[in-house]
């Protein structure tokens, strides 16, 4: 019975500790301008398919001031350039005042609000990639944005 006891101790925890490397070669890592992102409390995670990165972690380095109101929890972000409104369990956001759908509904996990992945690039005007293979989300802040090319159109002598 001794034997059985220990054998049954033993393959949990070798069960246990497999699971935990496993978890830890499937987490998310998140790069700015080619920066790894190193996060405090929550993660990256994916969900549902779609990816999500804690907004304090992210939108902090952009730049951004973020304030939370409690009652609706909702997350404000502010920059020079941009205000962005982030809600839980809604599924869209605001960028300056326009509302924008969300592919799954931005959630609290542990305490932290998460954005999906695609939103973010639209909310900072940044381009976002993933890279599957390393489980990387790249955030590009260098990238031209579209609405910062000036049309060559404007420049024009008739």
């Amino acid at each position: 019975m001794k034997r059985f006891f220990s054998a049954f101790i033993a393959a949990v925890l070798i069960a246990v500790s497999a699971g935990s490397i496993c978890a830890a070669e499937s987490a998310v890592s998140v790069e700015l301008d080619n920066e790894k992102i190193v996060f405090d409390g929550q993660m990256p995670v994916i969900v549902d398919g779609r990816t999500l990165i804690p907004l304090r972690g992210v939108f902090e380095k952009m730049g951004y001031t973020i304030t939370w109101e409690g009652k609706t929890k909702t997350a404000i972000l502010k920059s020079d350039k941009s205000e962005v409104s982030v809600t839980a369990n809604s599924a869209e956001f605001k960028v300056n005042g326009e509302s924008r759908p969300l592919d799954v509904p931005a959630r609290i996990m542990n305490g932290s609000m998460m954005l999906p992945l695609r939103a973010v690039g639209e909310a900072a005007g940044t381009e976002v990639t993933w890279n599957g293979a390393e489980k990387t989300v790249i955030i590009d802040t260098k990238a031209a944005n579209v609405s910062d090319i000036v049309k060559t159109s404007d420049y024009l002598v008739s």
